[in-house]
């Protein structure tokens, strides 16, 4: 959200501002880079038509998608980002048409109406009384906010990273944090939450089909996915795709592409199967609102094809509390990955984490049980083009952040 507020606002300034026509053509030397471009002009005009007849969400929705596009065109051709990347989506406006730039023009200047800080007569003071009440304390910002917030300014003053951060209460239904949830991100290792939920999912439906008695390795029988029998199945795979140290690392990460494959084996239908992601996009769709899930190249996340947003792994990870054998599958502090992190918290916590060093992807997510309350984070951060294990220091640290705020 703060992303497209950002875009909003350099808009709002460029439009006061002169701006000649964008050969873009003439200055991509391949074709195949002017996809992203493409796209990112389509989803601005679906938007701006969705902005006009009142969808907004869908607009909201599809002026997202252009400015993901849109990024995604700089990042592939430098010269012009270092041009016109401080335009904005205002570097798509010569290209729509006279009445596409009047349904844009019309769209900012709601969009700039909106922001207007309105300023109310203030009430006129009480009566004196004998028996006046205690004026109502003013509301202030939780604590979580506030810190995060400026976690956020902090890492961002010394790179120019992408960060997205869900931290959710499962107790009280309530989400404390979000940055950049619905956005896109490289999830790395993350990946696996989604690919664990969506196993679940199906075999708890193929326990509850008689005509199929018996599936999964070791020919379990499926009687209900709360059988023991089945669960140590389970927990003993969950245990090797979620715990595991770097030598391990290779064999584990084959075990999740098996694991994928397996999982397609279960939709075939017309003698044809059902490609990973679509399955993965099923799943999600019972569980998030957000509807979108770009390609997912291996189910062991060791891709930059790979795309999720960090409210539809948050979303998994509050079904899977349910799952006790998967919540105890991930690492504790001191264990696997985290053998050296996080040594000093006291909390019960279970994370699963990620990372694509080469690519600049760091990630952590899981489970924290404090005194009163049992929340779910998920920490992703793409685009990391400082000292790695800096921006690892920073996410430890943000975590402690987190449990201190509610102890």
């Amino acid at each position: 959200m703060d992303k497209i507020i950002y875009f909003y606002t350099v808009i709002v300034l460029l439009l006061f501002t002169s701006c000649s026509q964008v050969k873009v053509e003439t200055e991509v030397k391949d074709d195949s880079q002017l996809i992203h471009y493409k796209k990112a002009l389509s989803m601005l005009k679906k938007g701006l038509y969705d902005a006009e007849a009142g969808k907004t969400d869908d607009a909201k929705e599809s002026i997202d998608l252009a400015t993901e596009s849109l990024l995604k065109f700089f990042s592939n051709n430098s010269d012009i980002e270092q041009k016109y990347k401080s335009y904005g989506l205002k570097f798509l406006y010569e290209d729509l048409t006279p009445n596409e730039k009047e349904l844009y023009d019309k769209h900012i200047a709601s969009e700039e109406k909106k922001d207007e800080i309105v300023v109310e007569e203030s009430p006129p003071p009480p009566k004196p009384s004998d028996n006046l009440e205690e004026p109502p304390k003013p509301l202030t910002e939780p604590p979580i906010k506030t810190y995060l917030t400026g976690r956020i300014k902090q890492l961002k003053s010394k790179s120019n990273c992408k960060i997205g951060i869900v931290v959710k209460s499962l107790e009280k239904h309530e989400t404390y944090f979000e940055e950049n949830g619905n956005i896109c991100f490289i999830p790395a290792s993350l990946t696996k939450i989604v690919l664990s939920f969506a196993l679940i999912e199906k075999l708890k439906e193929i326990s509850q089909n008689s005509d199929i008695s018996e599936t999964f390795q070791n020919e379990v029988k499926l009687q209900s996915i709360q059988e023991p029998a089945f669960q140590n199945q389970l927990s003993d795979l969950f245990k090797r795709l979620n715990t595991y140290t770097l030598k391990e690392a290779p064999d584990v990460n084959r075990i999740a592409d098996e694991t994928g494959f397996f999982l397609e084996n279960l939709y075939v239908k017309d003698g044809e199967t059902i490609s990973f992601s679509k399955i993965l996009l099923k799943h999600l769709k019972k569980v998030s609102k957000i509807k979108k899930c770009n390609f997912i190249d291996k189910a062991s996340g060791l891709s930059t094809k790979n795309y999720l947003t960090p409210l539809q792994i948050s979303d998994c990870l509050t079904n899977l509390k349910n799952y006790n054998f998967y919540v105890k599958s991930l690492m504790v502090p001191g264990t696997g990955m985290l053998s050296s992190r996080l040594l000093d918290v006291k909390e019960k916590c279970y994370f699963k984490t990620g990372s694509l060093q080469n690519s600049g992807v760091l990630c952590l997510a899981g489970y924290i049980k404090l005194k009163n309350d049992f929340i779910c984070i998920v920490f992703i951060i793409n685009n990391i083009n400082q000292n790695f294990q800096n921006v690892v220091k920073w996410l430890d640290d943000s975590v402690r952040g987190i449990i201190d705020s509610y102890s």
